[in-house]
């Protein structure tokens, strides 16, 4: 007996649907490349909300939908790797990155983010290894867009290194390097060179070159403001140094560091002047130190601040963040007991 022409239909149209599906995933038409970029667009959005953990964990299953397609591919291994160390599992995230080195020595990132990951845990015979051999493979390589931007990334690393030594020289000897790559580079490259020149006691040109990377982009504005209120407090022009950590709360108002600057600028200030202002302003002045200075240390004790502000590019390890936050306390401390003396 013939089937009925609606059943045949159905068995031709299942068919039809079937084959394109097999396809997609035993030819690859949908490759793993389409879900590393399905994973990086969560990844984005998960980093753009505070590392959103139901965005971050989208991303694992797309990368790990791309490994199920092609079991070697870097770029999946990399994105886990990325994915864990915001979920602050620091082994798998290293796991994944050396998998990601395993499956393409060529692929520069994950160099990169693992001396980037070392440096930051104080690891810094590992952070070099990595370091070196990021420069290494990224150098032999055409310079493309994508390399190009790993190295500046890399570049940064290698300067932040430097200053945390103290040697702003050898910092400024990396920081200028990404403009001899003939790429784009970021406003961070000229914060960075900014921050060389000012640790030199150079403030005339760390102002010129943090003024070049607000014509570049608006990613570290809140950095390059409190940087140029910072070099203008060194040139004793309270006035403008005041403007501009003003402008840098503007831009990101978790940023502690322009809080603890602005506090101790109006410290500092009425410290020199409270003979001159009578009670009544010294105490109103010290107030105002005392304002910004609290907000600057309840920003510092929050762990949260930290994480977020580095994945906005901020380029400290925790132990330099927390020599910040010693510092907070003190100045507060030290606010509040001149104003009780008044």
């Amino acid at each position: 007996m013939a089937a009925p022409k609606k059943e045949i239909i159905i068995i031709i149209a299942a068919a039809i649907i079937a084959v394109p599906v097999f396809a997609y995933i035993q030819f690859g038409i949908y490759n793993a490349e389409n879900f590393v970029d399905e994973g990086d667009e969560a990844l984005r959005i998960a980093m753009e909300n505070n590392n959103d953990p139901l965005k971050l964990d989208e991303a694992l299953e797309h990368y790990h939908s791309a490994l199920s397609v092609n079991e070697d591919s870097a770029k999946a291994y990399n994105g886990m790797g990325r994915v864990y160390e915001l979920k602050d599992k620091k082994e798998d995230a290293i796991k994944n990155y050396k998998l990601a080195i395993n499956a393409d020595p060529d692929y520069v990132e994950p160099y990169v983010n693992l001396g980037k990951l070392y440096y930051k845990g104080n690891e810094y015979d590992y952070a070099e290894k990595y370091i070196e051999e990021a420069e290494k493979v990224g150098l032999g390589q055409e310079m493309s867009e994508e390399i190009g931007e790993m190295m500046v990334e890399l570049y940064a690393v290698l300067g932040a290194r430097e200053r945390e030594k103290g040697d702003y020289s050898g910092a400024l000897e990396y920081d200028n390097k990404p403009l001899t790559l003939g790429v784009a580079v970021p406003s961070s490259t000229y914060l960075h060179i900014g921050d060389d020149y000012s640790g030199m006691a150079q403030y005339d040109l760390a102002i010129t070159y943090y003024l070049r990377g607000l014509n570049v982009d608006k990613k570290t504005d809140f950095m390059i403001y409190a940087g140029i209120a910072d070099a203008y407090v060194k040139m004793g022009e309270n006035e403008m140094a005041q403007e501009n950590y003003l402008k840098s709360i503007d831009s990101e108002p978790n940023y502690a560091i322009a809080y603890l600057g602005l506090g101790t600028l109006y410290a500092d200030i009425t410290k020199e002047k409270c003979n001159d202002y009578g009670t009544r302003k010294c105490k109103d002045e010290y107030y105002k130190a005392i304002q910004n200075l609290d907000i600057a240390d309840n920003l510092f004790k929050d762990d949260t601040v930290f994480d977020a502000l580095v994945s906005k590019g901020l380029v400290l390890t925790k132990a330099q963040w927390d020599e910040y936050k010693r510092k907070s306390a003190e100045r507060l401390g030290e606010a509040r007991s001149l104003y009780n003396e008044i």
